[in-house]
């Protein structure tokens, strides 16, 4: 139970504007190292890798749509490590992030 409330609690909470990638980093770590393994049902890939791309900031919206579209096209959604890696900034500033595919 305590697993699913902080999931759901994941999926409400945006992250805000500006934040750091520390902080995209952080929190989806979160999701796959404790969240994800001990939920009661569990996520598929798709599912999984959904999340792990929609943790990023609204103002990343066009990135979101890529890494999805790619994800779609490659159906690499099972490499959340992959997907992970491609999601967070080479930079620290959130202004220069952007998807390399």
């Amino acid at each position: 139970m305590y697993y699913k409330i902080a999931y759901e609690l994941q999926v409400k909470e945006v992250l805000p504007e500006g934040c750091s990638s520390v902080l995209y980093e952080r929190t989806v770590q979160a999701f796959l190292h404790y969240i994800l393994p001990n939920l009661a049902q569990s996520l598929d890939d798709e599912d999984a890798a959904r999340h792990i791309v929609n943790k990023m900031p609204d103002n990343l919206a066009p990135d979101k749509r890529r890494m999805i579209e790619w994800l779609q096209e490659t159906g690499r959604w099972s490499e959340r490590k992959l997907i992970l890696e491609k999601s967070i900034p080479l930079s620290k500033s959130i202004k220069e992030w952007s998807i390399p595919l």
